[in-house]
Order: structure tokens, then C-alpha cells, then sequence
């Protein structure tokens, strides 16, 4: 047997013997050559198939000098696998890589049982020592790279991706992975075009597809991307829960009723989110078919009545379906949040005070967090005035019309207070669709928002432009508002040198913009699906949008320049700024603001022809949101609202 290779020296052996006998002269060979250790290892393998028991018995038999050899402690490995004895396998990983730390082989056998358990960062500097005992295996770099991905280090990953072979289709795809972790959208769009090129139909293409289409803020093209992923892995569920997310992100009903066709599990997730998409839409009716498809006393069907109730108004009710699932949980934060928020709507100061305290001393939200919210603000505000509350509460019992009468009165009389606004702009009849007010138009053609950076502001911005070719787009940095008011509104100026980053600035941006210039307001978040001029008919010289607690949302505005509401709100929201208010960003600058100003105008001028407020389905069917926005009341995610 000496120089020959030991798999044929083992296949010499057994050649022509029954398996009794062929076991006995294996023996026999290696208790003749005990220190052989690759003969050893033949046995072992030749063995696997038939004997792994016995095959692992006799690697455990190499004399205590040998039994330590990296080559027998992996074969080793193998077999202990192969017998589905991972502890044991995943024991002898740990110590061959103390006895042989910088063997390649080693390390990437227990770089794989990291990544299966779960520990990305073990496997990361696992497979850093292959990739250094191995720098040409292009697989070990790229199992490296989605290694240090997993473990929320991408910039890392892309680095160790850098001169691998374009044409490999796993590198170029683990990059784009890696590049749109970074949120580098425009690179990762390089790569998955230069993918869908050179191998159309690589599996993770419609993957790809769909994280860069939501990185830019297309839901419905994630959606359909989704939809091919699903296609080749049809039981996936994380790949279903995606496109569930994307279809319901889009607002698209058909989508999802397709989708609840298709699943052959995770149903009841999508009937939730597709009963959310109907009410969205103002389809309720609808909503509550697909809610009677659920068992009446299920948590989703719970959750559900409780959506439906808030959308028809009926507030009481939707607190006693909250009550339900607290009884059932008392510490549910969902319920608590919709329990707090449907009070409020009745009215019920100190009850939705409770709810809010409770979920803050349940630690589902920070102190912070359970108070400053647009609910929170509006309880705090209505504490502040009993009486006034006292008499809407009694009105919302009564009939809408009584309701909408006791709240222009109040707005009347205190113009200040939040709670009569927003019940005055409830009850506010909504425009009817085939009515187009006549006249001429009297808001400027120009789209307005403001100004960002990056791909997917460009993305979102292109969209919009390109529904709107006759209309003027224009993004506004805060130094080209400033230097506009120096001239034409001083205090509006002053006031923007003075404000806090971040939603102040926003709303005071919002705001003088529309007042100074006039024309459509749009977030920067929103994607247009859909032209808006049917949002604007000819004769309005404003027109809003509900947000979830009633009032005016302030993602969509749309005035005629110096519109009286939108000039009186500026103004206070200035003054505020300028006197250093200490009161929340949504009662002194954004919709709270806005709701009171807006219900004000109404109640003395009565509105007439020249405003127009639309529900959230109306405009749903124009601007799409990236994320859960709060005039979006949703299932799950409800801290998205806050």
C-alpha cells in the first residue's frame, strides 16, 4: 500500500467482498497503519453511505496524537452531521478553531453553523479567516459579504465584494443587497440593471427589484416585483408578508384580494390589511364583508370592528371594541392607543387621558412619546377647557346637523380652542363628486414641496412632474423662503431664522409658501399615482384633506395666494415661533394650527364655493404614502401614527 492514494488502496481492499468481510480487512488495514491518518479518512468516507456509526467509531480511534489533525476532526464534523448530531458537530467546531485557528477550512465550517444559528457577527469573522487562508474563492467572499450584511455591517460588506468578477451573477446581487442597505439607490440600480442584462433570470432579480422600487418610494412596483419573487418561491412567507406589505402600502385592494386568493397560508394578515386598503378608500361597506369572513370574536376581527367604527364616526362603539380586546388583555397596546384615540373623538377628555397614561406605564411608549402625539395634544387641549368639552361631548350624542351647529357656535365664540375645530370639521360636508364649483381656477398651476436630496426624492419628484407637464414644479430650500419674505413677510422671515429643525421649520415652509406664492403643497414623502387637477375644481381657492382625527392633514394643501385661513395661520404660527411657544409642533405650527384657522374661516365666512376638504380616500387615489402615515389608521404598526 505504501504511495498509493488511500481511496485506492480501501477500494483495493474491499473489491469483491461482502460487507462483513470488507469491514474486517479495513480493520485489519487500519490497525496495521494506526497513524495514517488519510487512510483513516478513506475508511471513514467509504463507509458513510452504509455505516456512518461505524465510520465515526473508527475516526475516533486514531491514536491521541492524531485525533487532534484538522483533515480527521472535519470528517469528523461531516459524520456528526450527517447523524443530524449538530451540538456535537458544532462542540468540535469550536475546538478544532482553538487548536487550528487560522485553518480556512475550519472556519468556514463553523462560520456555516454561526449564519444557521443566527450569531452574523461570529460568522462574519469566521468567514474573514477562510477568506484570508482562501483569497481566490470568490463563494467564500461573497458568503463573507452577506455575513457582515446580516450583522448590519453593509458598507463592509461592499467593500469585500470590490474586484469580484462582473459577470458572477451572486457577487453582483449580494452587492446591490449591500449598496441598498447603504441607501445607495442610484449604484444599486447600476447593478440590478447590469443584472437583469447579463442573467434575466436570476432568482434574487425580482427581490432586488422590489427593495430598490421601495428604497425610491414605488410601492405598487415593489408590489408587482414582489409578485415575481413569489413566482419562483411560492411558499415563502417572508416573501409574502413583503408583497402583502407593498400591496397594502399602494392601497391596492384587487391586489390583495388576489393575494388572499393565491396564500396557501398567513390569510387572516392579508384580510386585515386588505379591510384597512377598503377603509382607506371609504369602501366600508366592503370592509365589513371581508370582516365577517373572520370568526366574529377573533382579535383581528376585534381590531378590524374597531377601524370600521372610527371610519363611520361612531367613536363610543369603537371604544367598546377596544374594551373588548382589553378585557381579554389589559395591557394591549393597540387597543389602548385606539381606545385613547376614539375617546378623544367622543369627546371624553379624562378617560382618553387614562388610556394614554396607561400605555405609557405599560412601556409600549415612552413618556414622551404617549403625550406628544396629535391624540395626546388634542387631549391636553381639551383638559385645558372643560366647559367646552362638556358641551361637545353632549353634542356628538345628539344628531350630526346638532353637532355641526354647537361647533360653529363654539368656534364662533372661542376661536382659540382645538376640540370645537376639529368637531366642526368633522361634520362638515364633504364636496360631491360631480361637482366642479365652476368659474375659473383660482390656484396657481405650480406644484410646490419641499427641497431633498437623493434618489428617491428625485424619484418621487419625477413621478409628480411627469403627471403634471403643464404645471411648474418647484422645491423650496428654507434659505429661498427666507430670502423671498425678507421683502414681502418680515415676520415670516424671523420667524424661520428662529425655528427648530426639523417639523417647525416644515410646517412655516409649508405654510409661507402657499401664502406668498399660492398653487398645490405636496410632501415630500407622497407618490403621485394619478394627475391632481380632478382634487382642484375650478371656483375653490382652498382646497384640504382630512387627516385621522377629522381635522386637515397638511401633507396635501392646495390655496389661491394669500388665502385669509392660510395668511391668519401663518401669522399666529410666526408669533408663536418668535415668542419661543413651548406648546407641540402640531398645535402651534401644524395641523392643530391649521384645523382651528381653517374651522374658523368656515364657521364666519361659511365657506361657500371657495373650499373644498376631501377625505382620505379621495386623495388616496392620487398621492400614495411610502410608509403608514397618521390619516392611514392601520392593524399593526399603529406607532407608525405617532
Amino acid at each position: 500500500m505504501r504511495g498509493a492514494p488511500a481511496p485506492a488502496v480501501v477500494a483495493a481492499l474491499v473489491d469483491g467482498c461482502d460487507a462483513t468481510e470488507a469491514l474486517a480487512r479495513l480493520r485489519a488495514a487500519l490497525a496495521e497503519h494506526a497513524t495514517d491518518i488519510a487512510l483513516r479518512i478513506a475508511v471513514a468516507q467509504a463507509l458513510r453511505q452504509r455505516a456512518p456509526e461505524t465510520a465515526l467509531a473508527l475516526l475516533r480511534e486514531a491514536p491521541p496524537g492524531h485525533a487532534r489533525d484538522a483533515d480527521l476532526g472535519l470528517e469528523c464534523v461531516a459524520l456528526l452531521r450527517a447523524l443530524k448530531r449538530g451540538g456535537e458537530a458544532s462542540a468540535l467546531l469550536v475546538d478544532l478553531a482553538g487548536r487550528h485557528p487560522e485553518d480556512g477550512r475550519i472556519a468556514a465550517q463553523r462560520a456555516g453553523l454561526m449564519e444557521a444559528a443566527g450569531d452574523h457577527a461570529g460568522a462574519a469573522e469566521a468567514f474573514a479567516i477562510a477568506c484570508r487562508a482562501s483569497p481566490g474563492d470568490t463563494q467564500l467572499r461573497i458568503r463573507f459579504a452577506r455575513s457582515l450584511r446580516a450583522a448590519r455591517r453593509p458598507a463592509e460588506a461592499v467593500t469585500a465584494l470590490e474586484n469580484l468578477p462582473a459577470d458572477l451573477p451572486q457577487a453582483t446581487a449580494e452587492r446591490s443587497y449591500a449598496l441598498l442597505a447603504v441607501g445607495d439607490v442610484a449604484r444599486a440600480g447600476e447593478e440590478i440593471a447590469a443584472l437583469a442584462r447579463r442573467h434575466p433570470g436570476f432568482p434574487h432579480l425580482p427581490r432586488l427589484t422590489a427593495l430598490r422600487a421601495e428604497a425610491l418610494g414605488d410601492m405598487p412596483e415593489a408590489a408587482a416585483a414582489l409578485a415575481g419573487a413569489m413566482a419562483i418561491e411560492p411558499t415563502h412567507a417572508g416573501l409574502r408578508d413583503q408583497r402583502r406589505r407593498a400591496l397594502r402600502l399602494a392601497g391596492d385592494a384587487d391586489g390583495l384580494r388576489a393575494l388572499l386568493a393565491e396564500a396557501p397560508a398567513g390569510r387572516d394578515a392579508i384580510r386585515g390589511d386588505l379591510v384597512e386598503a377598503l377603509l382607506e378608500q371609504g369602501q366600508v361597506r366592503a370592509a365589513e364583508a371581508v370582516l365577517d369572513t373572520l370568526p366574529a370574536d377573533g382579535d383581528l376581527a376585534l381590531r378590524g370592528a374597531v377601524l370600521v367604527a372610527l371610519r363611520r364616526g361612531r367613536h363610543a362603539l369603537a371604544a367598546s371594541h377596544a374594551a373588548a380586546i382589553l378585557a381579554r388583555r389589559p395591557d394591549d397596546a393597540w387597543a389602548l392607543w385606539r381606545q385613547a384615540q376614539a375617546l378623544a373623538l367622543s369627546f371624553r377628555a379624562e378617560a382618553a387621558w387614562s388610556r394614554l397614561r396607561r400605555l405609557e406605564a405599560s412601556g409600549a411608549l415612552s413618556r414622551r412619546t404617549a403625550r406628544n402625539n396629535a391624540v395626546g395634544h388634542l387631549v391636553n387641549d381639551m383638559r385645558l377647557n372643560p366647559a367646552t368639552t362638556a358641551m361637545l361631548a353632549l353634542a356628538e350624542e345628539g344628531m350630526p346637523g346638532r353637532a355641526l351647529a354647537v361647533a360653529v357656535e363654539m368656534m364662533r365664540q372661542e376661536p382659540g380652542e382645538t376640540a370645537p375645530a376639529l368637531a366642526l370639521l368633522r361634520h362638515w360636508p364633504a364636496p360631491d363628486a360631480g361637482d366642479d364649483k365652476g368659474g375659473v381656477r383660482l390656484i396657481p398651476p405650480c406644484l410646490h414641496g419641499a427641497e431633498e436630496t437623493g434618489p428617491a426624492a428625485a424619484f418621487l419628484a419625477s413621478r409628480l412632474d411627469a403627471a403634471h407637464p403643464a404645471m411648474a414644479v418647484e422645491a423650496w430650500p428654507t434659505r429661498g423662503l427666507m430670502a423671498e419674505a425678507a421683502s414681502t413677510m418680515p415676520l415670516l422671515a424671523q420667524a424661520l431664522r428662529l425655528a427648530p429643525a426639523g417639523a417647525v421649520v416644515r410646517d412655516l415652509l409649508r405654510l409661507g409658501v402657499l401664502v406668498l406664492r399660492g398653487g398645490v403643497w405636496v410632501d415630500p414623502g407622497l407618490l403621485c399615482i394619478a394627475p391632481l387637477d380632478p382634487l382642484l375644481p375650478p371656483g375653490a381657492g382652498l382646497v384640504l384633506a382630512r387627516d385621522g382625527l377629522g381635522g386637515i392633514g397638511t401633507a396635501f394643501l392646495a390655496a389661491s395666494p394669500g388665502h385669509a385661513a392660510l395668511r391668519a395661520a401663518l401669522e399666529e404660527a410666526c408669533q408663536e415661533v418668535i415668542g419661543g411657544a413651548r406648546e407641540s409642533a402640531w398645535l402651534t405650527t401644524g395641523g392643530g394650527l391649521l384645523a382651528r384657522h381653517v374651522a374658523r374661516w368656515l364657521a364666519e365666512t361659511g365657506g361657500g364655493r371657495d373650499v373644498v376638504i376631501h377625505d382620505p380616500g379621495r386623495i388616496g387615489r392620487h398621492l400614495r404614502p411610502t410608509r403608514h402615515s397618521p390619516w392611514q389608521p392601520a392593524i399593526a404598526g399603529w406607532e407608525a401614527e405617532m
